[in-house]
């Protein structure tokens, strides 16, 4: 194992870190465990789904009299409430409808996009018809 002084393992890491592709494996490595933190849409979109069915649930606070007036409190898991599960469904129907709006969107540019490349290219041979004659 080699053994620097710490001014000379600096300039080596320093080094290290301009060579393109170890450049390149950390800024791949950074962009993984970036992705892995953030949740993806179908990972989204299956939670929703398991609230909106009532199949997640959540851990609550009770009360429970235990004899002679006394009480104690206790963490009980009991399913979501109904309130939450519609709360689900509403966010999945947004998430779907502005999935549709977007992909109406993107085909609408497509084909204004293509309807103005045809007229250009009309423009163009109408054009070089005009200049010929």
């Amino acid at each position: 194992m080699l053994r620097y002084s710490k001014k000379t393992a600096k300039q080596v890491a320093n080094e290290n870190l301009t060579k393109p592709y170890l450049k390149k494996y950390i800024e791949e490595r950074m962009k993984e465990k970036e992705d892995s933190l953030i949740a993806k849409q179908d990972e989204v979109l299956k939670y929703l789904t398991k609230g909106m069915r009532g199949q997640l649930t959540e851990e609550v606070v009770v009360t429970v009299g235990v004899g002679d007036g006394f009480s104690e409190e206790r963490i009980v898991k009991k399913n979501i409430s109904i309130k939450d599960s519609n709360k689900c469904a509403d966010n999945m129907s947004k998430a779907y409808i502005k999935s549709y709006i977007e992909e109406w969107m993107c085909c609408m540019m497509a084909t204004l996009k293509n309807q103005k490349q045809e007229k250009f290219a009309q423009c163009l041979a109408s054009g070089m018809s005009q200049r010929k004659a």
